[in-house]
């Protein structure tokens, strides 16, 4: 499938009904709650960026590992991204703008979104928006926010199986599904996102 073709295809299937929290619950961690807050007055508002390109005919999405920090996410595997600001236009820009702080990366062809996912250890309401480039980025890593930037084939991520795990984070013991995939392992909310894309990809047939 070429650069024009899945781009087509998947801003297509983006445009339709998504799968959503029926999906992104499969990876939800085990006592976390699994609907929206009905009052949304307090929560704060982020977005991250899907970010798939294009390298000898195989499809890529770009993952980062945060740097430790005192972070509610330090170290943990993650989207670029981040909070909305106010000087932002919208959620897209917000993606956009986190996206070139954190990786280097600013022209991107925006797709679509996915849904919403609220987090509630940082009552952050997160918003994942797809974006495509047609070569390999050159990434420049923010050293400050940004320990490691890995570059996942799609193909290995539509087949990972999904492994439980019991581990301590934030002095919290968390039994959670984590994707492993070259050995980088992916939980959370991170996880919930991709369990919704996975499913949209299966779906266009790639």
């Amino acid at each position: 499938m070429n650069f024009e073709t899945f781009s087509h295809k998947l801003s297509y299937a983006l445009s339709k009904d998504l799968p959503g929290l029926k999906v992104q619950q499969i990876m939800l961690p085990e006592g976390r709650e699994k609907k929206i807050p009905s009052n949304l007055k307090n929560v704060k508002k982020s977005a991250v960026m899907l970010l798939c390109y294009f390298h000898k005919n195989e499809i890529y999405i770009v993952l980062i590992k945060r740097a430790k920090d005192n972070g509610k996410h330090s170290g943990q595997i993650a989207f670029p991204g981040g909070g909305v600001e106010s000087y932002d236009e919208d959620i897209i820009a917000t993606a956009v703008r986190e996206t070139n702080e954190e990786i280097g990366v600013s022209y991107i062809e925006i797709i679509g979104k996915l849904s919403p996912i609220y987090i509630p250890v940082s009552n952050y309401m997160m918003q994942p928006i797809v974006g495509l480039l047609k070569n390999k980025p050159n990434f420049v890593r923010s050293k400050n926010e940004v320990a490691e930037i890995y570059s996942i084939n799609i193909k290995k991520l539509i087949e990972a199986k999904v492994v439980t795990k019991t581990f301590t984070i934030n002095n919290e013991t968390v039994t959670a599904p984590f994707y492993i995939v070259d050995n980088i392992e992916i939980w959370g909310a991170t996880a919930m996102v991709l369990s919704e894309f996975i499913e949209i990809l299966k779906n266009i047939e790639l």
